[in-house]
């Protein structure tokens, strides 16, 4: 093939054609635009082998997921009030934060909605005790722990959101561990709540 004319490469061939002339001689810095396109497989996992052993800096625009999870340290997110957010951590990283985001928005809402319909019910009629001492000190407890693991909570989502230009994945990675953790417990803590709060209504 050494004597084919590159008009007649197909499209494929041309994009490990450019990938060969741009890797060839030693380049400490590359910027790939949608480098998989049109690769075969075997040629992807010759490409992800490579960069992921890249002792350069590369800037990848890529709907590849996978080798975004793969390659890549930092993405730039480009939000809806066109502002660019640097973020350490790869592409399952984001969806992770954004899936955190996105369950404390609900939380709240539900605590909201549950707030509201307590504070009516109890302007509309004396509430008579049903729970034992014991359940009652119970539900004080989940509710004040409830409470401290929301504020840590936010203030690990801040730090996230501050902090983001300058955190190491692995810090990146120990916040978001931090947080699943606090998920687990709030969701134990609300479920003894909920059951507390119902038996206390009857």
């Amino acid at each position: 093939m050494q004597m084919s004319k590159i008009s007649s490469l197909s499209g494929g061939e041309k994009k490990r054609l450019f990938l060969l002339s741009a890797l060839i001689f030693g380049s400490n810095f590359l910027i790939l635009d949608e480098p998989t396109n049109d690769l075969d497989i075997r040629t992807l996992e010759i490409l992800e082998d490579f960069l992921d052993a890249y002792q350069g800096c590369i800037i990848i625009i890529s709907h590849d997921r996978f080798l975004l999870d793969r390659v890549i340290d930092f993405l730039f997110i480009f939000q809806d009030d066109k502002s660019i957010m640097k973020f350490p951590g790869n592409y399952s990283d984001y969806l992770l934060m954004k899936r955190f985001e996105d369950e404390e928005e609900r939380r709240n809402l539900v605590c909201k909605q549950q707030n509201a319909s307590s504070q009516k019910y109890v302007h509309k009629e004396k509430k008579v005790k049903k729970l034992s001492y014991k359940e009652e000190q119970a539900l004080l407890q989940a509710e004040a722990e409830i409470e401290k693991l929301e504020n840590v909570k936010v203030l690990l989502n801040q730090t996230m959101s501050e902090k983001a230009t300058i955190m190491t994945p692995m810090e990146f990675k120990n916040l978001s561990d931090r947080l699943k953790e606090i998920d687990e417990q709030l969701l134990n803590l609300l479920e003894i709540w909920e059951d507390l709060s119902i038996k206390n209504e009857k």
